[in-house]
C-alpha cells in the first residue's frame, strides 16, 4: 500500500510485493518472535537501530494486513 498516515514508513509502493504475502506473512511472524535489538549488534552504526526504530519502521513498516 502506499505511504500515509497508517504507513508512514517502509518501503515505496510495488504491487508485486503482494504475491509474496502469505510466505512473508509467516517470516514476519517468525521474525517478531526471534529477533530483538540485541540481535541488531557488532557492525558500525548498529548502536542507533534502537533509535531510528529500525524494527518498527523498516521491519514493519508494511500493510498491518501482512503481519497481524
Amino acid at each position: 500500500t502506499r505511504k500515509g498516515p497508517d504507513r508512514p514508513h517502509g518501503y515505496e509502493e510495488e504491487p508485486w510485493h503482494w504475491s509474496y504475502n502469505p510466505i512473508a506473512r509467516v517470516y514476519t511472524q517468525q521474525y517478531l518472535e526471534k529477533v530483538n535489538y540485541d540481535d541488531i549488534a557488532g557492525f558500525m552504526g548498529s548502536d542507533t537501530a534502537f533509535s531510528v526504530g529500525a524494527i518498527q519502521h523498516y521491519v514493519l513498516g508494511i500493510n498491518q494486513d501482512c503481519f497481524k
